[in-house]
């Protein structure tokens, strides 16, 4: 399937050394997309401050970097489309075929649409389904 969710990585990290990148990030905003994309099936990358876009299942070793700027490449090639979670400047760059999940917003109003889509499957599943590529 070439539909995709990109997670933005956290700050906030589980403090092991080395480890799976879909175990080390553990902020709020990357766990609520994650458990949205796994709740749904739906194949996830994330956008690494150090690496890049990386799968979940990549064993990488912890760092303190930050995202302070949008993306520059590489970007998954033009098959692969879907939504993004993160702050909007991160993704600012990426090809059109990527779209917020929820509206680009500070952190805590972020926060409460990604629990919407959390608490009710049936939200999540909807708007999922609303990319233009899924028509």
């Amino acid at each position: 399937m070439s539909f995709k969710i990109i997670l933005a990585c956290s700050g906030k990290k589980n403090g092991i050394d080395e480890c799976r990148a879909e175990d080390l990030y553990i902020g709020e905003i990357f766990k609520k997309g994650q458990a949205i994309a796994i709740k749904h099936q739906v194949r996830y990358w994330i956008l690494s401050a150090r690496y890049g876009i990386i799968m979940p299942e990549d064993v990488i070793e912890t760092y303190n970097q930050k995202l302070t700027k949008p993306y520059k490449g590489p970007f998954p090639p033009d098959m692969y489309y879907g939504f993004y979670v993160g702050g909007q400047s991160y993704f600012k760059n990426f090809p059109e075929q990527w779209l917020p999940l929820v509206p680009p917003a500070p952190i805590g109003k972020m926060l409460q649409s990604l629990k919407v889509l959390v608490d009710d499957p049936d939200a999540a599943l909807a708007r999922l389904m609303e990319h233009p590529k899924n028509a």
